[in-house]
């Protein structure tokens, strides 16, 4: 009895540490496994932004804020066809800015692969909710092949909005990077202002293909003086037998 009884506590075990994205269809998954799969997955990480500290002041210059993360769009300088979602669409952001400082701690940025697998799946949830499976935008959405890989970094403090000249210092900084390769330099950078952040995504072109023996991808970038940096371990990042950026 205790034989079976210690088999079936090692399987509960099992369960439990079963990752979200693969223990369940997208189509089920609820608020906690969205804030899991967006914020601490392979594909979504926090990270602090040294150099930085917060919490942040109010925003100068009148930047107002877009949705949630479950409506992505891409603002700035980019056009339809190079917007990382289609899903929602936020306008440029312009005027001076810079990033903030001021506080007692340095604050979090969580940097992703937006155009992943699970997290396209799970940008269709949070907008499309139960009607995920059925609706013809959502499959649309999801099939579609992207052009570009996509970085995002939410929630960037700042202050202002981001000018042109900001854009093109960050599209010169963003680089990703594989050991014993030549780096890949960003061909664009998007703003979308989230009240007193931004959500930056980074476009970078998809003729190099990434394997699992590349082992690990750096992403790194500079706003003005302060770095943006964030390491991913490409074996974690396999989805349904696909390595998925």
């Amino acid at each position: 009895m205790k034989y079976h009884l210690a088999l079936l506590a090692s399987g509960a075990l099992v369960l439990m540490a079963a990752d979200v994205w693969n223990s369940k269809p997208y189509t089920d998954w609820n608020d906690k496994d969205l804030q899991k799969i967006t914020t601490d997955s392979p594909w979504a990480k926090k990270t602090s932004v040294m150099g930085m500290e917060g919490p942040a002041p109010p925003p100068m210059g009148g930047a107002s804020g877009g949705g949630g993360r479950g409506g992505r769009g891409g603002g700035g300088g980019g056009t339809d066809e190079t917007a990382p979602d289609p899903i929602s669409s936020h306008g440029p952001a312009s005027g001076a800015g810079m990033p903030i400082g001021g506080g007692a701690a340095s604050p979090q940025v969580v940097v992703s692969w937006p155009m992943s697998i699970p997290l396209k799946q799970a940008a269709a949830v949070a907008k499309y909710h139960k009607e995920v499976a059925t609706s013809p935008e959502a499959k649309q959405f999801l099939e579609r092949e992207e052009p570009y890989y996509v970085i995002e970094v939410s929630q960037f403090p700042f202050r202002g909005r981001a000018t042109d000249d900001f854009r093109e210092a960050l599209t010169k900084t963003a680089v990703l990077n594989v050991k014993g390769k030549d780096s890949i330099h960003a061909m664009d950078v998007q703003v979308t202002p989230r009240g007193r952040t931004l959500d930056l995504y980074f476009l970078f072109p998809r003729q190099r293909v990434f394997t699992v023996e590349d082992s690990e991808i750096d992403f790194s970038a500079k706003a003005g003086e302060v770095p943006i940096k964030q390491r991913f371990k490409l074996k974690e990042m396999i989805f349904n037998g696909k390595l998925e950026l």
